[in-house]
């Protein structure tokens, strides 16, 4: 099998020209690449639309390798759909400014390089707010043995007085992030990001707190890249929740114990960061599955459980988990649906951000971790603690990562 190329940027519907030279330039480019259609009164503004995304993902995607999806839903709320996409990208790719590197498989998506050279560097764009900042999916269905992802729910489904103040928050941190754009190694920007909620009732009747996760193109990089980030002109640190489903259970739970700063350290059969790896995605099993946990999870990557942590035949399930149990006694009868816990931890980190945003501090979230200017890690870890005693209770553990330095932890009290 051929190595993956990965994407570097995405083109996302939502841009504008800045100024009447980049306009002019960019209708003149339009009509070269799909002709008259690009100035017809009904059809034009979508095609320059169009191009302006593309043109704006190429500006801070400096590689030129990029995706472009093409389903429908991905086009809801922008100025034009999927068949105007589709008959520009056809007109890049005739006019060679576009070159399939990849091809779209079951496993991985198309990935296209784009010719940088033939594009001024003055041209300006500007977000125009075109596209959702709240999403919400519908459940997952099984196919096959499979679950796919579910299907976008339009938000006009669901209540305005519900949706609003989703909406006005994500506003306040995407404002944030627009006059703080996240800028990576090899020059590529993000300044944009929306939440997703899922398990959504695709009547609209009934508005479900599940999921609930930040998205942006930067959680694409691995954890080694984004700490060669900048912010601000200034380097970054990532602060990491430790086990942060594990550690929100033990806050909701009963009668909660005290955990070490690494929580899975506890567990009598984790030694090294494998036996740790097993450890957290059977805690994850215990913490999500409707009932109780009979066999190993799914593996990854093709792999069976068993083959991926080479775990012997004699040796049970039901072993590791007494472990767990005796490492942690509130594990035992606690339920609550991963989307669920999803959402109260999509809500620490959303409460956190908007609260760093009233005091002009800068921060991007990776799930359960923030990226923060280093200068800020003080001000970030304080809203985090505050955030956490407000929601649970208590405080997670925080583990702090430096470019070039041993990650530390954060002893809160």
């Amino acid at each position: 099998m051929p190595d993956e190329i990965k994407a570097q940027g995405f083109v996302r519907p939502g841009y504008r020209c800045c100024d009447d030279e980049t306009e002019s330039w960019v209708l003149t480019k339009a009509k070269e690449l799909v002709g008259r259609k690009s100035e017809t009164p009904k059809a034009g503004p979508k095609y320059v639309a169009c191009l302006v995304d593309f043109l704006r993902t190429l500006q801070t995607t400096p590689s030129g390798l990029i995706a472009w999806p093409m389903s429908d839903e991905y086009y809801r709320g922008a100025l034009y759909g999927r068949d105007v996409a589709q008959k520009m990208k056809a007109g890049l790719l005739e006019k060679g400014y576009l070159i399939e590197v990849q091809r779209h498989s079951l496993r991985l998506c198309s990935v296209f390089q784009a010719q940088l050279d033939e594009f001024p560097d003055w041209l300006s764009f500007r977000k125009s707010r075109t596209v959702s900042l709240v999403k919400v999916r519908a459940p997952s269905p099984r196919v096959q043995g499979k679950l796919r992802r579910g299907r976008q729910i339009p938000m006009r489904r669901f209540d305005r007085h519900t949706v609003g103040p989703l909406v006005q928050d994500m506003k306040t941190i995407n404002d944030m992030m627009e006059h703080n754009p996240l800028v990576g190694s090899d020059g590529s920007m993000w300044d944009g990001c929306c939440r997703q909620f899922n398990g959504g009732d695709e009547t609209g009747r009934e508005w479900r707190n599940l999921g609930g996760r930040i998205y942006g193109d930067w959680q694409n990089r691995s954890s080694d890249e984004r700490l060669h980030f900048q912010l601000g002109g200034e380097p970054v640190c990532e602060i990491d929740l430790k086990a942060c489903y594990l550690s929100m259970a033990n806050l909701m739970a009963d009668e909660p114990v005290t955990l070490p700063a690494d929580p899975y350290e506890a567990i009598g059969f984790v030694c090294d960061l494998e036996t740790r790896e097993l450890a957290k995605r059977l805690v994850n099993a215990v913490l999500c599955k409707d009932g109780p946990v009979t066999r190993f999870p799914r593996g990854q990557n093709g792999a069976s459980f068993r083959d991926e942590f080479d775990i012997p035949t004699r040796v049970k399930v039901a072993d590791y988990l007494d472990d767990i149990y005796s490492a942690f006694p509130f594990l035992k009868g606690f339920h609550l649906d991963g989307l669920e816990l999803m959402y109260r931890e999509s809500e620490l980190m959303v409460q956190s951000l908007l609260k760093l945003a009233q005091v002009d501090v800068p921060a991007y979230p990776v799930h359960d971790c923030l990226i923060c200017r280093r200068s800020d890690e003080p001000v970030a870890v304080d809203f985090l603690r505050q955030v956490m005693n407000d929601k649970f209770g208590g405080v997670v553990g925080l583990e702090v990562k430096v470019e070039g330095e041993e990650p530390r932890l954060v002893v809160l009290e």
